[in-house]
């Protein structure tokens, strides 16, 4: 029996199966860092965008003499050579990548505002609850900080209409690569407002990724279904028997062209 709070707030659930069933579509979603949850839709936090490539940290740590209590890091993006025993796996790897879009304040300093095109930083204030934190600024206003959290990550985004055909388009948005579905908007727009929260930040991993070892939820277009693959195996399984061989697209690699800027994988 398929667990949906292991990867959606409990209040989330039906909104998906409702989704599911108005668009038509199967929709996948990849299981999420379950201590983002504690941050959805709470004031001074965020879900991750696009541009933000870091990874969430999984613990909290003991914080640094002379303070006491605890560092509270898990669910929210954390510099990892910081606080490396707040990861499990490779969070230097993707922290590198987004550190370029990341204004790192020198000791002591304090500002109004990030430098020009930059909107994340970093709290290094030692006795502050999320020290080594990263936090979003809108319009670049250090005053106001939004500490980022985990957003839902969507693995496929499938037409019932003909679930064997993968369309996208390509395109650039928050200065990143990326790529959607067709019913993306539609799904999005439908969650998003009535979550309250944009939880849905990006297209889904099928159309730019080949598939991966995840587990996975997935929302049936009869809007009551719902099951889950466990490994990459099972959802290869999921894609060949019930979704006619459909196929995922590498980014970067070869595609058909379909139709004006859409794609077939």
């Amino acid at each position: 029996m398929a667990n949906p709070e292991k990867y959606l707030a409990a209040e989330h659930v039906s909104l998906f199966r409702e989704a599911a069933k108005r668009w038509q579509v199967w929709i996948l979603v990849r299981s999420q860092n379950p201590a983002s949850k504690q941050y959805i839709g709470r004031g001074g936090y965020i879900p991750k965008r696009l541009d933000c490539k870091a990874k969430t940290a999984k613990f909290d740590v003991p914080k640094k003499p002379p303070y006491p209590g605890m560092y509270k890091l898990a669910g929210l993006v954390a510099d990892p050579t910081i606080h490396p025993q707040a990861f499990r796996g490779d969070a230097l790897t993707f922290w590198n990548k987004f550190l370029p879009h990341v204004y790192v304040p020198k000791p002591g300093e304090q500002r109004t505002y990030l430098p020009a095109g930059i909107l994340y930083s970093i709290e290094l204030e030692p006795s502050h609850e999320h020290y080594g934190c990263v936090y979003f600024t809108s319009f670049g206003l250090a005053t106001k900080k939004l500490f980022v959290y985990g957003d839902y990550d969507l693995y496929g985004l499938v037409s019932a209409k003909d679930p064997s055909v993968n369309l996208f388009v390509e395109e650039i948005r928050l200065g990143e690569k990326h790529s959607r579905s067709p019913e993306f908007f539609d799904v999005q727009h439908y969650l998003n407002s009535r979550m309250g929260v944009p939880m849905i930040q990006h297209g889904a991993q099928e159309s730019y990724s080949a598939h991966t070892d995840e587990e996975v939820l997935i929302f049936w277009p009869d809007g009551i279904t719902v099951s889950e693959a466990h490994s990459k195996a099972e959802i290869e399984a999921f894609y060949s028997s019930i979704l006619g061989g459909r196929q995922t697209h590498q980014a970067g690699a070869s595609s058909q062209t379909a139709s004006g800027l859409w794609k077939k994988a």
